[in-house]
């Protein structure tokens, strides 16, 4: 059963809410987990550049969603 406390983080200055999500449970952690270690064996595979590469296309969309 998943948990129902909600975690905030706000700007320190002024209180403004910048994002709130649920906590997760032990069960979805483990599953959370158990996924990412799936995931990492063709993450490895993929080789340095194709990491950068996805890597560097994560930048420019985070750069063009703060201007």
């Amino acid at each position: 059963m998943p948990i129902s406390e909600t975690l905030r983080s706000v700007r320190p200055h002024d209180g403004t809410l910048l994002w709130e999500g649920a906590m997760a449970d032990a069960a979805e952690v483990a599953a959370a987990v158990a996924r990412a270690r799936a995931a990492q064996a063709g993450w490895q595979a993929a080789g340095l550049e194709a990491r950068l590469a996805v890597v560097r296309a994560f930048r420019s969309e985070v750069e063009a969603a703060a201007e």
